[in-house]
């Protein structure tokens, strides 16, 4: 995880078709579970959309659109500001 000028840059392990959308961070991994199949660009939309309504703030898939390994960016956000809306440790 690391804070940028944009915003907070972090890796993050993607679980689609999972029952609910949910993110947690444990030990420094971040883990998105998502409704969507990974088809069709789906899950990525759900990813952002979920990211989005979560932080308030726009959201961007850096690297690993057809992986289920991504680099996500959150502009405008702190590590701090992550923590906070984020279960997990």
């Amino acid at each position: 995880m690391k804070e940028t000028k944009e915003g907070l840059v972090f890796e993050a392990r993607i679980k689609p078709n999972s029952g609910k959308f949910a993110i947690c961070e444990k030990s420094g991994l971040v883990t998105i579970e998502v409704t969507s199949p990974p088809k069709e660009n789906k899950a990525n939309m759900e990813i952002i959309r979920e990211l989005k309504r979560v932080f308030s703030q726009n959201v961007r898939i850096l690297k690993g659109l057809s992986s289920r390994e991504k680099l996500i960016l959150v502009i405008g956000i702190s590590r701090k500001d992550f923590e906070r809306k984020i279960p997990g440790k």
